[in-house]
């Protein structure tokens, strides 16, 4: 029976002009279609109230690879695959057994011995007296959905292992090219001071020149390294902000007197005195983009220019450069991005600065901005949320190389741990200068022998030593105060060229009190020793 538009028409029960028999078979194969419809999609069976079989659907034979009279008087147990646990299984059958419907995942093993995966709903068909009369199960086959998550988790697995393989490569390789860096950019410093000769100047400033920007390659890969694995992160403390932000420009001085450009910093007023910041990161983007100004401009100026926002802080460094074109400047912050191939041979430069530096204010909450006209400039914009720290000391450290130079720690007794002959020499070289005493040991065993001999204001350890390593030295020098409180505590300090964060950790968790990067810069030092000198006036007192 169908209506005007040809769909069915069922009678009202109701009607007294229904015809019984054919509402019934109305019905019958209404319930066939939908059974037919369910078949072509679900696995279906139906168990009695102790899980023997009573009924299986053609798709749950199919894909279980049994005939239904196999299946028939026989338990689910024979499709068991030993995948789910025992407290897997106790769960559904107490879910269950008190009336409710079970919803979950289930590994079963088919006649062949393949396993396939199904997304299940068991369901209850409670009796009279409230208890289960009959257990109704319809499945969904998501063996494909499975492989292809197991093939996902696989790849990214591998993903993560070649990431940590390139992380510990890169950490190894920065630790090998940093413990020769730092004689070669100590001594060439050194020599600086010494009396030479015009053109003897001009090609050791050239050796310490070269040696710093080929740190600050290094730097840039390894931070692009963090960013890959994403492990880049931020360690915000109370800064100075003008203070910061002078320095940076300091830092550009002799970049920018080379090319007689004028460098400019301006402060607008209203600008917080001291943030909640990570100083290293933050001079780190401005002193990029700094660079990449004083690079770009052959003439004119740079100019760095701070403002506060409300509750953000807005940076904007300008120059009067060779701009950047238009259709350049959306890939402007990709990795190895420069404007032109050109621009690489002329300029140099890996192209990783800028990605770092947009990275890092991401992580600031921030966002860089830049506009520019190609011949006239450009104009580099970071916007950051801050947070004022009114009454907070300001941790910035200031120190120029010139007052470095000068100061003098008169009878500090340091003891130097460092197995390369060249960073011992240079290390030795920076202390005696200083007014220091000094011993130098060469592997851990000898630094723990000598300081068991002699107490010092100050140890000097390097991480990477043969025989026994910095750390487990700091760990039998902290054991051996331990037992004897009266001998007090020697302030170690790390040399090391380890620059990563879990490398970072290793030293505080071995008994390490600071941590000093090599290559090792003189004013870096001369603070360590500052502290030293202030632990030994306290102690005295």
């Amino acid at each position: 029976m169908r209506d005007a538009q040809g769909l069915p028409r069922y009678p009202n029960p109701d009607s007294t002009q229904a015809d019984p028999v054919e509402t019934d078979r109305d019905r019958t194969r209404e319930l066939q279609q939908l059974q037919r419809a369910l078949d072509q999609h679900a696995l279906v069976s139906i168990t009695d109230p102790n899980g023997t079989i009573l009924y299986a659907n053609d798709h749950f034979c199919d894909v279980s690879g049994y005939a239904r009279d196999e299946l028939i008087g026989r338990t689910h147990q024979m499709l068991a695959s030993q995948t789910h646990s025992r407290a897997f299984w106790t769960h559904f059958w107490a879910t269950i057994r008190a009336g409710r419907s079970w919803r979950g995942e289930i590994c079963n093993r088919a006649k062949s011995g393949a396993l396939f995966w199904v997304a299940a709903t068991v369901t209850p068909l409670m009796g009279r007296d409230g208890k289960p009369t009959r257990y109704i199960a319809i499945r969904t086959d998501i063996t494909e959905q499975k492989a292809a998550e197991e093939a996902l988790r696989d790849a990214r697995d591998a993903a993560d292992r070649a990431n940590r393989a390139k992380s510990d490569f890169l950490a190894s390789m920065s630790h090998e090219i940093r413990t020769p860096m730092n004689g070669v950019i100590g001594f060439a410093n050194l020599l600086l001071e010494t009396a030479l000769t015009e053109e003897q100047k001009q090609y050791a400033a050239i050796i310490a020149s070269s040696g710093a920007t080929l740190m600050t390659i290094l730097d840039d890969i390894l931070d692009f390294s963090k960013v890959e694995a994403g492990k880049l992160t931020l360690e915000p403390i109370p800064v100075d902000l003008p203070r910061l932000l002078a320095e940076s420009l300091a830092l550009m001085e002799a970049r920018a007197r080379e090319k007689q450009l004028g460098l400019v910093l301006h402060g607008e007023p209203g600008l917080p005195a001291r943030v909640l910041a990570d100083p290293g990161r933050l001079r780190q983007v401005l002193l990029n983009l700094l660079g990449n100004a004083v690079k770009f401009t052959e003439r004119g100026e740079v100019r760095l220019r701070a403002v506060r926002l409300d509750d953000h802080l807005r940076f904007s460094v300008e120059d009067t450069g060779i701009g950047i074109p238009a259709d350049v400047l959306p890939q402007l912050f990709q990795s190895f991005t420069q404007a032109d191939r050109s621009t690489t041979r002329r300029f140099g430069g890996t192209g990783l600065g800028l990605a770092i530096s947009k990275r890092l204010v991401q992580l600031m909450k921030g966002d860089i901005v830049v506009e520019s006209t190609p011949g006239a400039g450009s104009t580099f914009h970071v916007i950051v949320p801050y947070v004022a720290v009114p009454d907070a000391p300001a941790l910035t450290p200031s120190s120029s190389p010139a007052a470095a130079s000068a100061q003098r720690f008169d009878g500090l007794r340091v003891l130097v741990a460092e197995d390369n002959p060249a960073n011992a020499l240079l290390t030795s070289r920076l202390l005696t200068k200083a007014g220091c005493h000094l011993d130098v040991a060469g592997n851990g065993e000898l630094a723990v022998a000598q300081w068991g001999r002699a107490r010092y204001d100050l140890v000097l350890m390097d991480c990477q030593m043969p025989l026994m390593d910095g750390f487990e030295a700091t760990r039998t020098i902290r054991a051996l105060e331990a037992q004897d409180p009266s001998i007090g505590r020697t302030r170690i300090v790390a040399l090391t060229a380890g620059v990563l964060t879990h490398e970072r950790d290793a030293c505080r968790e071995a008994g390490m009190d600071d941590i000093l990067s090599k290559p090792l810069l003189r004013a870096a030092l001369m603070a360590c020793l500052e502290t030293a000198s202030t632990l030994r006036a306290s102690r005295a007192a």
